[in-house]
This record gives structure tokens, C-alpha cells and sequence, in this order.
């Protein structure tokens, strides 16, 4: 009986991890798809532009969200479902507070400074509610990949993906609306599916409007810590294009960001699996044991080296594909997609002893830890541009991964030991 149980979950794991594969295969391919559509009506100086636009956009979500998600995550299995609607309404209590917040000081910079860079106040505004909507989108599918509904939950992101896609082809190709209309495409279709995002929390029961200071106290105990965190993460991945534009100019944002977006290819099987990986390793902790813990060690070893020869096998693939399907003024992008590559590989380790500290409730470390290293990333991205060219930005991206990696995984084992060593596998052998 206990064989049969252990095969129908590990079964049902599989079949979660291939639909989110499948799903997550088609998110990630469709920008990917978009791309020669988009380098074609776009100069790289435009596709630069939009770079710079995708970078605040990026940096807005958890400066708003504040990662409140894992507020539900951290409690999705051991509360009562009226208990995770208190939770939720809540959080959107604080959403709502923080949107406002973030209007007004958009509305306080605009009187003195009018526009920034290449937006003017209107762009400014949408960044915080593009933000808001991506947040709600976020609250409810954290909701369902807790609640094991992988068909659900990817259907719901693939769907948001392709009316972002048809709504850019709508606005670039048919209407030449140029940058504007990749940022439009964006911010429409996430503000649709963040208003339906919390309708269907609503809908599912977990959504009961009733303000409770205590568990407001305790989202913003758990999540203030993890805003720092949060836009380092962000600073990590996005400033490059910043100090590009600065340092260089802004065609080669564009060519960087159209490498980049290679490099990235590795989050089609990372980002699949954390979504498995998530809720199976909170609930592995909720009831941990000696055998569970070996169990998990060892998977995190053999995910590790996966990664790295993915970020191998993508980069042989993306000089082929660049060379063959991006516009010829964009050639130089391969430069920068191993250096991407392996940094998301970095990252990808990262997350599997995240959730460790999420677990404890020792998220400030987290603050502190990404903190330095995105003070490292922009030393990083400023000495080595200096040095080596564009190229530099990726390189400092990977330093910057590897040092919160062994960072993280250090005080990880400090707060909640795991026999990392593998001793105990030798003990077993002999």
C-alpha cells in the first residue's frame, strides 16, 4: 500500500511537472517567436527603448507586490481556506495602500521633472499599474500551483502570454506604433488578466474582505524584509541594460537584449520546475525526516549539474538560431548569451534553497544577502563594461548570482542543516 501511495504522488508530480513544462515551453517560445517579428519593424535603438521600458516595468512588481505571495505560499498547508481568504484580502488591503502610494509619488515627480528619459507622466503612471495588475495575476496563480491545479494554472499564464503576443503584432506590425506598442501590448493585457485574476479568487472562496491588523502585521513582518531582496534580484537582472545605455548607447541595449533573451532559454525547464518544486518542498518541511532530507540533497546536486549542461546545450543552439532567424543588424547578440546562460543556471540553484529560508521565517537575511550582492553587480557592470565591452553587463550578472547563491546556501544550512556533505551516502555504501 505505502508502494502504491508513493507511486501515485510521485506519478502525479510528474504529470504537473509535464503540463507546466509543456505550458511554461510555450510562455517562454512565444517572446521568442515574437522576436523576429519585433527586430524587424524595430530598430535596435527602438528594441533599446523598450529594453529600458521592460526594466521598470520589472522593477516596479516587487517594489509594489513586495513578494506578498509567499504569504499565502508559507501557510497554503497548514490553514483553513476561510483562514487563506483572510490572508489574501489582506494582502490586497496592502496592494491597494502601495498602489496609491506609488501614483502619488509618480504624480510628485512629474511636477518637478515632467518626464524621465524617453517616457513622459503617462508611461510613468501605467508602470505602477501594470504593476498592481501583475501582482493580483500573481495572487491567484500562486493560489492554484499550491492547490496542485497545474492544468488550471497554465492555461491561465498561457493565455495572458498569448494576449500580450496578439496584442503587440496588433499595435507593431498592423499599426506601426513602433516601442509603444510592445509596452501597450504588456500593460493591457496584464491589466485584463490581473482584473480577472482576482475575480477568480473571489469566485474560488478565497477572497473575504475584513481587515485584520494582526495578520497585516504579519504579511508586512514576513514581506517588508523581502522588498529588498526583491528589487536586488531585479538590479541584478535588469541594471545592465541601465549602464549600457550610459556607457555604450542605446543600439547596443538592443542587441544585448535581444542576446539576453536567448540566454534566458534556460527558464523554460527551471521555472517549470519550481513550480513543483515550491509546494512539494514546503510540504517536505512541514513533516521533515533524515530520509527526506537525503532524498532532497540529493535531486538538488543532480538539478544543479542538469542546469549548468543546459546553459551549454543552449548557447551551441542559440548561435544557430540568432544567425538564421534574428535581423542581420542583431548578429552580434551571441556574444552575450553563454555569460547569460550561465548566470541563469546560477540562479536557478538559488532557488532550490530559497524556500528554506522562506520556511524558517528568516527572510531578513535574504534583504541583507541580495543587497550586497546587487551592490556588487553594479560595481560589477560599471569596472567590467569598462574593461570588456557590453559583454561585461552579462559577466557581472553571473558574479552577482554566484555570490548570492553561496550566500543564501550558507545560511540556509546554518538555519535549517541538511547533510550536504553526503557522508551519510558513504555510510551506506560501505
Amino acid at each position: 500500500m505505502k508502494l502504491l501511495t508513493l507511486f501515485n504522488s510521485n506519478r502525479k508530480q510528474l504529470i504537473n511537472f509535464g503540463i507546466y513544462f509543456s505550458a511554461n515551453i510555450l510562455k517562454k517560445l512565444l517572446p521568442l517567436l515574437l522576436l523576429p517579428v519585433i527586430t524587424y519593424y524595430l530598430t535596435p535603438e527602438e528594441y533599446g527603448i523598450w529594453s529600458i521600458y521592460q526594466v521598470m516595468l520589472v522593477f516596479s512588481v516587487p517594489v509594489i507586490g513586495m513578494n506578498m505571495q509567499n504569504n499565502i505560499t508559507r501557510n497554503f498547508f497548514n490553514k483553513t481556506r476561510d483562514e487563506l481568504a483572510q490572508i489574501t484580502s489582506n494582502v490586497l488591503i496592502v496592494l491597494i495602500a502601495n498602489i496609491i502610494l506609488g501614483l502619488l509619488l509618480i504624480f510628485a515627480y512629474v511636477l518637478v521633472f515632467d518626464q524621465w528619459n524617453n517616457f513622459t507622466a503617462g508611461w510613468l503612471y501605467l508602470v505602477v499599474i501594470y504593476a498592481g495588475a501583475n501582482v493580483l495575476l500573481g495572487l491567484d496563480l500562486t493560489v492554484l500551483r499550491n492547490d496542485k491545479r497545474a492544468f488550471a494554472y497554465s492555461l491561465f499564464q498561457l493565455t495572458h502570454t498569448l494576449s500580450i503576443f496578439g496584442i503587440t503584432i496588433a499595435l507593431v506590425v498592423l499599426y506601426n506604433y513602433g516601442w509603444q506598442g510592445q509596452a501597450l501590448g504588456t500593460v493591457i493585457a496584464s491589466i485584463i488578466f490581473g482584473i480577472f485574476g482576482v475575480f477568480h479568487l473571489w469566485r474560488n472562496g478565497y477572497v473575504a474582505f475584513h481587515l485584520d491588523k494582526n495578520v497585516i502585521r504579519e504579511i508586512l513582518v514576513i514581506s517588508l524584509p523581502l522588498v529588498p531582496h526583491a528589487v536586488s534580484s531585479v538590479i541584478i537582472t535588469m541594471s545592465d541594460r541601465l549602464f549600457i545605455e550610459n556607457m555604450i548607447g542605446i543600439d547596443a541595449v538592443g542587441i544585448y537584449s535581444v542576446g539576453y533573451q536567448f540566454g534566458m532559454v534556460l527558464l523554460l525547464v527551471t521555472d517549470s520546475f519550481n513550480l513543483v518544486w515550491g509546494p512539494w518542498i514546503y510540504e517536505q518541511l512541514s513533516s521533515i525526516t533524515e530520509q527526506r532530507k537525503q532524498r532532497i540533497v540529493l535531486f538538488t546536486y543532480g538539478y544543479n549539474i542538469s542546469v549548468v549542461l543546459f546553459a551549454f546545450l543552449t548557447t551551441l543552439a542559440s548561435i544557430f538560431l540568432i544567425k538564421f532567424a534574428i535581423a542581420d543588424t542583431y548578429s552580434d547578440a551571441t556574444t552575450y548569451v553563454l555569460w547569460v546562460a550561465l548566470g541563469y543556471a546560477i540562479r536557478a540553484m538559488y532557488t532550490m534553497v530559497f524556500p528554506y529560508l522562506v520556511y524558517v521565517g528568516k527572510t531578513s537575511f535574504l534583504g541583507i544577502a541580495s543587497s550586497i550582492a546587487a551592490v556588487i553587480n553594479l560595481i560589477g557592470n560599471y569596472v567590467l563594461i569598462s574593461q570588456n565591452g557590453a559583454i561585461g553587463a552579462a559577466q557581472a550578472t553571473l558574479l552577482s548570482y554566484l555570490i548570492l547563491f553561496l550566500a543564501i546556501w550558507w545560511y540556509a544550512q546554518r538555519i535549517h542543516p541538511m547533510p550536504w556533505s553526503l557522508n551519510w551516502l558513504r555510510r551506506k555504501e560501505s
